[in-house]
């Protein structure tokens, strides 16, 4: 009888319930990972939203996502959204606070997800935001440290990091630490060619700077563009060795050098000494920077001038600086003057600053910028207002060098530059120059010819308008970029100026003017006085009742002539002592209020009218201002000036006639109502101009 194989039906049954039990607890382990992440159409929103350029509604998504659902797989890449959006953001505005957020966040992609592929990267690039954009080198070099003890192990991480700490020791001048980290790459890394690359140019760069050592340099710089010869860092070694090379020796070979300047409008202006703030704009242009008319105004602090001499009040009081010091130090720039009465020596002063990136500027009948020459054709290359560049022959440019000087014949020049500024080559073209950039002993060394001697009857000369050049012929050309500066910078640094001025009291102990909001009190003080009734008895006055007071006005503050209202400065300017004015009798005769009247009236003449035209275009400067440093409050400040302006206007207006002052040898009623209703327009003034004083300090 054959045997029956067939297991029991109950025993079937089992099995059958077990293997479907084994397949549900797979598939709920699978649950998770077959599931897609809710927050990804959240991260696909957000991306879409920075694409259109939608950047904060972005950033919110993005930060919903690493705020409240760190669990997402898409935490991490937010993270880096967010951090990568803020640098953008901060490096068109200079916001230092977003770069530091920016940092924050990529720290914390790094420390929260030290495993996801964007954590070293994170970190890398939260250091180059420490070093570059916040020049915080302690920080950059604590981050740097951090990637080379997460990531022993991952070449590229260790190599950049290296070369940047590397980078940071030759900042700081430590030549031997930034000697070996530059090496230690080259020796651990062959590999990382962008890397290394960069480690061999700096190398060139410490040889010749800190250690003096040409040579090294040259072979260091060579070595960069012979075995990296597609990296960035072969071109600026060959840039680097063709300085060398022109700096090698007094004689140099022949050449072109061009400094590379931006077109500005021209939009006018007259030739003559006062253009001399003109023939900064394209040099200004050139750095970044915005030198329109309103701004070089506004930099030059004239228009936060304003004056009233209680003994003189007739008196234009001049502003005792420099338009031209002020802008230039608005915009963070240096000069030197230059001054020398031989042709030759002059001419080679010139050659050298130019060699160094650094445009002259010199007077031959206006004031012009020297941007660049070609030794081999003898020329020279001029910029006026402008675009135009003038090519002029040296013998020329010279004569008229000479003859046009404002001080009797002798080479005046002015040369600017940029606190720690260096030569930076953008371009170098020529059959010549690439010789240059090779092997030394190619070169042919000749002198610059020696200038023929001047004669003093030849005709001054037309230049001839020629384009920007970039190469003649077989000529090594050498085109400089200067460094950008920053705008935002330069209108706090005028600003911060401004402020001080609108809040000092005096210049000088010895001048008896008082200035900007102490003025006006002091004016609207003095018209009250003059405007108080004749006295019902000895030693006293009347008051005549004031018009009707503007309930949206201050309160004003009445300070005594004698005691000008004194608000202390953060930082004190030169002459700092005040000397008080000489007390003034409490009681004035019917004769002494006439005849001061008609003194008080003297400024609402010239000096308001100066104090208006510098108040116009200070809300001019402000308005323009507002926009590069992200500052609504500046504009309310124009519009305070401008109010300030209004009111100052219509103290003028309601000021009495001559024909309507005097009755009897004293002041009519109707004049001396006339004069409370000026005293309140100033007093008017001067609240607005302390309410925008107190916009534009931040």
């Amino acid at each position: 009888m054959a045997r029956n194989e067939s297991l029991p039906l109950s025993r079937q049954l089992s099995i059958a319930v077990a293997a479907v039990a084994v397949l549900v607890c797979f598939l709920l382990l699978l649950r998770g990972p077959l599931m897609a992440d809710p927050q990804a159409n959240f991260f696909f929103k957000a991306q879409q939203l920075q694409a259109q350029g939608l950047t904060d509604l972005a950033l919110k998504h993005y930060r919903l996502i690493s705020q409240y659902h760190p669990e997402s797989a898409y935490a991490p890449a937010s993270l880096k959204a967010q951090a990568d959006i803020l640098t953008g953001l901060a490096r068109k505005s200079e916001d230092r606070a977003q770069f530091r957020e920016a940092i924050r966040l990529y720290r914390q992609l790094a420390d929260t997800y030290s495993s996801d592929r964007d954590s070293g990267d994170a970190l890398l690039a939260a250091a180059g935001i420490a070093k570059d954009d916040l020049g915080d080198a302690s920080q950059a070099r604590t981050i740097l440290k951090q990637v080379l003890e997460r990531f022993p192990n991952n070449a590229g991480y260790a190599a950049k990091a290296t070369v940047q700490l590397g980078r940071l020791a030759l900042e700081a001048g430590q030549k031997d630490e930034a000697k070996t980290l530059l090496q230690s790459v080259l020796q651990k890394f062959p590999r990382v060619d962008v890397a290394c690359a960069e480690a061999q140019y700096h190398l060139g760069v410490l040889y010749e700077t800190l250690f003096n050592k040409k040579d090294a340099a040259q072979r260091a710089y060579e070595a960069t563009f012979e075995h990296y010869p597609r990296t960035i860092w072969a071109a600026n070694a060959k840039e680097r060795l063709g300085m060398l090379i022109f700096q090698a020796s007094d004689k140099h070979p022949e050449r072109l050098v061009m400094v590379e300047l931006q077109p500005v409008p021209d939009d006018g202006g007259g030739d003559g000494d006062d253009s001399l703030l003109e023939a900064l704009r394209p040099l200004l242009a050139a750095r970044g920077l915005s030198s329109d008319a309103s701004t070089l105004r506004g930099w030059s602090l004239k228009p936060f001038w304003g004056a009233f001499d209680p003994n003189q009040p007739g008196r234009v009081v001049e502003a005792p600086f420099n338009d031209f010091i002020n802008v230039t130090s608005s915009a963070n720039l240096f000069f030197n003057r230059y001054q020398d009465a031989n042709e030759v020596e002059a001419l080679g002063h010139l050659q050298r600053e130019l060699d160094a990136a650094r445009p002259l500027v010199i007077y031959n009948g206006a004031w012009r910028l020297v941007v660049g020459y070609d030794s081999e054709h003898e020329e020279i290359f001029v910029q006026s207002r402008g675009a135009r560049v003038q090519s002029m022959a040296v013998k020329e440019f010279l004569a008229a060098w000479k003859r046009k000087a404002p001080d009797g014949g002798a080479f005046t020049s002015m040369i600017f530059y940029a606190p720690g500024e260096k030569a930076r080559i953008s371009r170098v073209t020529g059959d010549k120059a690439k010789a240059a950039t090779g092997a030394i002993t190619k070169v042919s060394i000749k002198a610059t010819p020696t200038m023929p001697t001047i004669n003093p009857a030849v005709p001054e000369p037309t230049p001839t308008p020629v384009p920007t050049p970039v190469s003649l012929g077989l000529t090594p050309t050498f085109v400089f970029q200067l460094k950008p500066l920053s705008a935002p910078d330069a209108h706090r640094r005028a600003l911060r100026s401004a402020v001080k001025w609108m809040r000092r009291s005096r210049v000088a102990d010895k001048d008896t003017a008082l200035l900007n909001l102490d003025a006006l009190d002091a004016m609207a003080t003095a018209l009250e006085r003059v405007a108080k009734a004749p006295a019902t008895a000895v030693g006293e006055e009347s008051p005549v009742p004031l018009p009707e007071a503007d309930p949206t006005l201050e309160k004003p503050i009445a300070t005594p002539l004698s005691m000008p209202l004194a608000v202390p400065l953060a930082t004190p300017l030169a002459s700092p002592t005040v000397a008080p004015t000489a007390t003034v009798s409490p009681v004035l005769s019917a004769a002494q209020k006439l005849e001061r009247a008609r003194q008080l009236a003297q400024w609402f003449r010239a000096p308001l009218q100066s104090w208006v035209r510098a108040r116009r275009d200070a809300a001019s400067y402000l308005q323009g201002a507002a926009g590069p440093l992200r500052r609504a409050q500046l504009k309310q400040a124009a519009e305070n000036l401008r109010l300030s302006v209004n009111e100052l206007s219509s103290a003028a207006a309601a000021m009495p006639a001559p024909e309507t002052l005097e009755e009897n040898g004293a002041l009519t009623d109707s004049a001396r109502r006339a004069l409370l209703d000026a005293a309140r327009h100033v007093r008017a003034a001067r609240t607005a101009e302390a309410k925008a004083t107190d916009q534009m300090d931040f």
